[in-house]
């Protein structure tokens, strides 16, 4: 069995919240309406954990990595589309919150992201979209950390 295990999640009905780009400042407030094809990538690794009492090798799993990747069609008049652009092209960190249509506590992630990358495509109906891989930024030890549940 693999050590590390990741599972890629397409979201349906996503709702991306965002904040102000190079702000820390979490929960994110403006709703990304034209945001699609959102996935979560959650990577999980599992360590070796031991016990006096039993000679049974245990597994402690810990979640290592996080990706967002999101799109947004390539309208030069979007702010959303500005916002993460601005972010990529001035190395600053967003705040997000993504959850799925239901908007349930245990479907929520929060963090604040580094969008690392930018990439135009055009999906199957001519559609020009843009592409953003995020990734979460380092805030420090007393800044918000992510996690799920926000």
């Amino acid at each position: 069995m693999a050590n590390q295990t990741t599972v890629k999640i397409p979201i349906t009905d996503a709702v991306l919240l965002r904040g102000t780009p190079g702000s820390t400042t979490l929960p994110a407030t403006v709703s990304c309406n034209t945001v699609e094809n959102v996935s979560l990538k959650v990577t999980k690794e599992k360590a070796k954990a031991f016990n006096r009492n039993t000679p049974i090798k245990q597994y402690i799993t810990t979640l290592t990595d996080v990706t967002v990747e999101i799109a947004f069609p390539a309208d030069s008049a979007d702010t959303h589309l500005q916002a993460f652009r601005s972010c990529v092209l001035n190395n600053m960190a967003i705040p997000v919150l993504l959850s799925n249509g239901s908007d349930a506590a245990s479907s929520r992630w929060s963090a604040v992201m580094g969008v690392e990358s930018l990439e135009d495509d055009e999906d199957l109906l001519g559609v020009p979209l843009t592409k953003f891989s995020l990734f979460p930024w380092a805030v420090g030890a007393s800044g918000p950390q992510p996690g799920f549940n926000a």
